[in-house]
């Protein structure tokens, strides 16, 4: 029986958008000033990190996988992005962009 699978890319832009708003819907303090770098990595704990301000005294955002990826699924339910609702989904560091990638018809999954 064939297998699906679904990848979406998202770029730094979407990637940050989808985080602010993360964090204005769950009530999630955002430093002054407006954002600027946004640096993904393979770390779990810190998948993607949003940096405020330049220099020494940039304050930074960190967002682990499950941050992220509810991020992501809110990004595409506000953008108009359809996406299955079950599933399992699971975010992975693709160069400069993050990847959804979307297994319909199995168990939620998030990592």
């Amino acid at each position: 029986m064939p297998h699906e699978t679904r990848k979406l890319l998202f770029s730094a832009g979407e990637l940050q958008t989808a985080a602010l708003d993360h964090c204005h819907r769950h009530g999630i303090t955002v430093p002054e000033g407006a954002a600027g770098a946004v640096t993904v990595g393979t770390d779990p704990a810190a998948a993607v990190r949003l940096r405020f301000g330049t220099g020494i005294g940039a304050d930074e955002l960190s967002f682990d996988r499950r941050q992220v990826n509810d991020a992501l699924i809110g990004y595409c339910r506000s953008t108009g992005i359809p996406i299955p609702r079950g599933g399992a989904k699971s975010v992975r560091a693709e160069g400069e962009q993050i990847a959804m990638v979307i297994e319909p018809g199995t168990g939620r999954r998030v990592g």
